[in-house]
């Protein structure tokens, strides 16, 4: 007995079976095939004896021996490994050259036709369905159906769209994959529209990367602008990297995108890095005045290392609001509820910082002593005033106070760009060049509807209409006026439902809001409501200004239109009267009435 077959049996000395005076079983012998290979072509080394292989398309790899000959690499068929056709690569140990031995035998399995799949035409009209934008399975399945083709199921066309899309972007598994499809974006551009890679700092050691992409049309749109917007974004990337966006606005208030970058994180330093690299790209020092972005810190920290800390920083209205809402819910009463968000919409319009630091001294006095309210005023005060104070009209005049043009690109890009899919890093390389590429030449200056950057707010028909409507009503009060100097007029509108003013209603209006002596709230929301100053020019009447709520969002309004009409500085044309047609009185007597209670 071998040493194995005794160990089994000492293991136990007072059990025993019948299987143990059994003989011990014989091992199937194992029938050799040999087969005869002839020796073929010699190859320089093992990488070219590979790809010939690969490019034959018959054979594929199996396992790999040392011999006393040397090392064999040996090849079955691709089809069967049934099949008696053989091969088999020798690596010679006295030198790097490579011999090729394949058996004499033909292939003798079955040919298998390739009947899985979408093929044919059917896989033509699927790419172009694809590159139409048509995605979806069952748009695709009826498209077909309409063409009299076969139709696939849901399962090929899935497989087909996911080998189609790994053709044209191949995914990035590693960051010398990212930086070799990033070069190919070096290249000197050869239109104004194509897409170009701004920058990129690849960080091997520490696994991080940042890169940016734009167009040269987008770069020259970024000087025009004295605001920077920038936010980040997510589900986009299939690998959960976060989109960061950065734009412009204009005096119109129409957002510009410049670029789009993608980094490993939303950090203090990932910003940083994005900064650093739209700011190295600029031909000119380029110093935004103004950022507008959410109350991420990190935003604004990266933004300071780059750019200094001499601008203003604007929190997003609409991303503030939308908190506030979420902890006014926490109170009881709705009145309350509704008094509060009142209160801070009047803070929200403060022209300046005098303005706001008063209001909101008054806004403490008034809501500190409330008990039902102790737990939001402190969070409020808290965040929105001591933190970040930055999201009235007064910040930044003349300048958006939300980021909603910014939101409204990161919507566009799922809709349009991904589909709201996730899509791979190499995929969405691809994806937003497109988009960028698109988004430049919407604002060639060669097409007759280009999108033009504004350097003064654009006065629509609504606007003359209602400035129009403003002029001619006769129960409006009168207008008071004061002349400063030569070039400024001031106009004391009085607000809508108010009565005429007289000059000891503007001389306490001047009085408290150059002091700033309001005692209470309430007489401070009286005294904004009360009426509304213009402070007209009169050499350039679109640099002049007004105090009404519509003025401080939209920086155009109807008492500024109208005043301007009136002193013929501005026509307003007939289309934006509006006028009631009316009806024509019929001929002949008129009609008598019918007596009571009778139907007419």
């Amino acid at each position: 007995m071998t040493e194995f077959e005794t160990t089994i049996l000492n293991i136990s000395d007072t059990e025993s079976s019948d299987e143990d005076n059994l003989p011990p079983r014989k091992k199937a012998k194992f029938k050799r095939n040999f087969l005869d290979y002839f020796k073929g072509a010699i190859y320089e080394n093992l990488t070219i004896a590979e790809e010939i292989l690969k490019a034959e398309g018959e054979f594929r790899f199996k396992s790999a021996n040392q011999t006393e000959c040397g090392m064999k690499h040996f090849y079955k068929c691709k089809v069967s490994s049934k099949c008696s056709a053989k091969l088999y690569l020798l690596l010679a140990e006295d030198g790097q050259d490579v011999i090729r031995y394949q058996t004499n035998t033909a292939h003798d399995h079955l040919q298998k036709n390739k009947t899985s799949g979408v093929q044919g035409p059917t896989r033509q009209l699927m790419v172009e369905l694809l590159k139409n934008g048509i995605s979806g399975p069952s748009q695709i399945q009826a498209s077909i159906r309409d063409s009299g083709l076969p139709i696939p199921n849901r399962k090929q066309i899935s497989n087909a769209k996911a080998y189609l899309k790994s053709i044209e972007a191949p995914r990035i598994v590693s960051l010398g994959d990212l930086e070799k499809q990033l070069s190919a974006l070096l290249t000197e551009p050869t239109s104004q529209d194509q897409t170009i890679l701004v920058g990129n700092i690849i960080d091997f050691e520490k696994k991080t990367f940042h890169f940016m992409l734009s167009t040269p049309r987008l770069m020259q749109v970024l000087t025009f602008g004295d605001c920077l917007h920038a936010d980040g974004t997510y589900k986009l990337v299939w690998e959960n990297f976060p989109v960061l966006v950065l734009g412009t606005s204009d005096k119109n208030r129409n957002f510009h995108p410049i670029s789009i970058a993608v980094s490993t994180g939303e950090t203090e330093q990932d910003y940083g890095n994005i900064f650093r690299i739209l700011a190295s790209s600029c031909g000119t020092k380029y110093e935004p005045k103004v950022l507008i972005a959410d109350s991420a810190e990190a935003i604004t920290n990266g933004f300071e290392s780059v750019f200094g800390s001499n601008f203003v920083r604007v929190y997003c209205w609409y991303h503030v609001s939308a908190k506030i809402k979420d902890r006014l819910k926490q109170i009881e009463c709705p009145e309350t509820r509704r008094e509060l968000k009142s209160d801070i919409d009047l803070l929200q319009l403060a022209e300046d910082k005098l303005d706001f630091d008063a209001a909101v001294h008054l806004f403490r006095q008034k809501w500190s002593g409330v008990d039902a309210v102790k737990n939001f005023v402190g969070y409020f005060i808290g965040e929105y005033i001591d933190q970040r104070c930055g999201w009235y009209e007064g910040t930044a005049p003349g300048f958006p106070s939300t980021n909603n043009g910014l939101e409204s690109i990161n919507g566009l890009i799922k809709r349009q760009g991904t589909l709201r899919k996730r899509l791979p890093l190499g995929e969405f390389v691809n994806c937003i060049s497109k988009l960028l590429s698109g988004w430049s030449s919407e604002r060639d200056p060669q097409l007759p509807d280009y999108k033009r950057f504004r350097l003064e707010p654009v006065i629509t028909i609504a606007a003359m209409t209602d400035a129009y409507n403003w002029l001619k009503d006769t129960s409006r009060p009168s207008t008071r006026q004061k002349k400063i100097n030569d070039t400024i007029i001031k106009f004391f509108v009085p607000a809508k439902g108010t009565r005429s003013l007289d000059e000891k209603d503007i001389a306490n209006y001047i009085q408290l809001t150059e002091k700033k002596s309001w005692r209470k709230f309430e007489t401070y929301r009286k005294t904004k409501e009360k009426l509304w100053v213009i402070e007209y020019d009169i050499i350039n009447w679109m640099q002049s200004r007004c105090n009404c709520p519509m003025f401080k969002k939209q920086h155009i309004c109807k008492h500024l239109i109208g005043l301007a009409a009136n002193r013929k500085d501005f026509n307003i044309s007939d289309a934006c009267k509006n006028v009631p047609i009316g009806i024509k009185r019929r001929p002949g007597r008129p009609k008598q009435c019918k007596q009571a209670l009778i139907v007419e």
